[in-house]
């Protein structure tokens, strides 16, 4: 997350710091739901508040090339 730049797709309430912890927390946990050619996929993580963060991961240099809200877990069932 260093460098990175950050949307505003999160809720409005959250600080910037608040978001790149959100990541950190979900990243921590999470799993890939698709592969794409080369070494790129899509992955979701879960927050302690529920919250799913989806990914988009670059497996190779090992970096998240985005991260975004898609709900909670009570909401995507």
């Amino acid at each position: 997350l260093h460098g990175a730049q950050l949307a505003t797709i999160f809720p409005s309430n959250m600080s910037e710091e608040q978001i790149k912890r959100a990541v950190k927390e979900a990243y921590s946990s999470c799993s890939i739901v698709e592969r794409q050619i080369g070494n790129r996929a899509r992955a979701r993580g879960l927050t302690s508040n529920d919250m799913i963060i989806e990914f988009w991961l670059d497996l190779d240099n090992k970096i998240i090339e985005t991260a975004y809200p898609i709900g909670s877990e009570f909401s995507v069932r």
